[in-house]
């Protein structure tokens, strides 16, 4: 039976000074329960799971158990079971109900202080040996195939652990993802697929999938994997270079890549000069492997640069034609952009991305950049223009179009709403 937190913690207090005496000699830098997993023990005759929840004890203080059916961090009614021993790892739940959702944490009271632990959520479910800590499973590369452009196309595969959002990694390095990797994603948290084009031919690559889940992000086991051999192509360099402004001193750059194209870096300068020569004020940034896009800081407002993508390739390299953009002036403003037309499309299964077609009223405003966030089945974008008054403005109007990933998951039949600034749409997934 569930019962109030308030009455809960009363028990869980008296219990450890019964037990204790005092528990005042215990230090409260005691670091919290860590590493929780479930794995399912299979269901009783009556169709009731069992589990057991495993976890590093904090090794000096007397631990709860708290689960509940509310992912509410705990604030109304759950059941608790203890007081256990200092260095109790494991306990086994019983009564579950298969196809339920709950949520387990590990308390521990260290003097007057509760270590809390993170919240584990878990589907309870009658496969014994199903084990999880909120993350994919059973990550695997199904098929491959060898693509026009000399690249590999890879078909991942996986069981989601249906907690959360997940986002596929991809990396050539085996450094546990700290930097240089690719992401495709948000996926929906039912997603066990993903088809990846671009990979580099006959090379070790890393890949996992991390989800997003209410207590934090569950990366999977990593698996490494080689990709098939495929036969060379000419190098054709990166095409179709442009970037845009996200603040007044940061932008995104974007390109298509060309054949043989497998590790990138954008090269910018303040004159055509320096960017041909690699000199002055050259620089180049974001180098990493898989790129078709990167958004870099640190640049000057108000400020015209010279910019072009260089690839490597396993028969050449080259560079992209060289464009130029400017920074928003140093007194830009942000306004909200008009909007002209939103058409919703689906990426793959369940996924979906708002094309946006937004205004620029005159020579003064650019393009900036968009948030979104969703609660329940509305989703709210905003897209912001960068102003800037101080000159005399061509009045032009112009527009741009933007791609927005629609976040969380998505039911058939279900009718949800996207107000995009002043617009509102809605869409039914079929």
């Amino acid at each position: 039976m569930l019962k109030p937190p308030s009455l809960l913690i009363a028990v869980f207090i008296a219990a450890a000074v019964h037990l204790l005496g005092s528990a005042s000699f215990l230090q409260a830098t005691i670091s919290p329960a860590d590493r929780l997993s479930v794995t399912m023990l299979g269901c009783n005759a009556a169709n009731r799971a069992s589990a057991r929840l495993t976890w590093d004890p904090p090794g000096s203080a007397l631990q709860w158990v708290d689960l509940s059916l509310q992912n509410d961090n705990f604030s109304s009614s759950f059941s608790g079971s203890g007081p256990f021993a200092p260095t109790v790892s494991q306990v086994t739940l019983t009564e579950l109900v298969p196809g339920t959702t709950y949520y387990a944490r590990v308390t521990a009271l260290s003097g007057s202080f509760w270590l809390i632990s993170e919240t584990l959520p878990f589907a309870a479910g009658c496969v014994s040996g199903e084990t999880t800590n909120g993350h994919a499973t059973s990550l695997q590369i199904s098929t491959q195939q060898c693509l026009s452009d000399g690249s590999v196309r890879s078909l991942f595969v996986w069981t989601p652990s249906g907690h959360g959002p997940q986002w596929l990694d991809v990396s050539l390095t085996d450094n546990d993802f700290a930097s240089g990797f690719a992401a495709a994603g948000p996926l929906g948290s039912s997603t066990s697929s993903f088809d990846w084009s671009g990979l580099t031919p006959a090379s070790t690559h890393f890949a996992r999938v991390n989800t997003l889940t209410p207590s934090g992000w569950r990366p999977s086991a990593t698996v490494g994997f080689t990709t098939s051999a495929c036969a060379l192509v000419q190098f054709t360099p990166p095409q179709n270079p442009r970037a845009r402004a996200v603040s007044t001193t940061a932008l995104r750059f974007q390109w298509e890549k060309g054949n043989d194209n497998y590790y990138f870096c954008v090269d910018t300068a303040l004159s055509l000069g320096d960017l041909l020569s690699f000199q002055g004020s050259w620089a180049n940034h974001a180098c990493g492997a898989f790129l078709t896009s990167a958004a870099v800081s640190g640049f000057q407002c108000g400020t015209l640069y010279y910019w072009r993508v260089w690839a490597l390739g396993f028969t050449g390299s080259g560079h992209s034609p060289v464009v130029t953009v400017t920074t928003p002036g140093c007194a830009a403003v942000f306004e909200g952009a008009p909007i002209e037309d939103v058409t919703i499309l689906t990426t793959a299964p369940g996924v979906y991305v708002a094309r946006i077609r937004a205004g620029l009223p005159d020579g003064c405003t650019t393009s900036g950049f968009h948030d979104v966030s969703r609660a329940g089945n509305v989703i709210q974008i905003s897209v912001y223009n960068f102003v800037t008054r101080d000159r005399a403005c061509a009045l032009v109007y112009s527009t741009y179009t933007i791609d927005v990933a629609l976040p969380g998951d998505f039911v058939a039949g279900v009718t949800y709403v996207v107000n995009i600034n002043e617009k509102t749409i809605s869409f039914t997934p079929a």
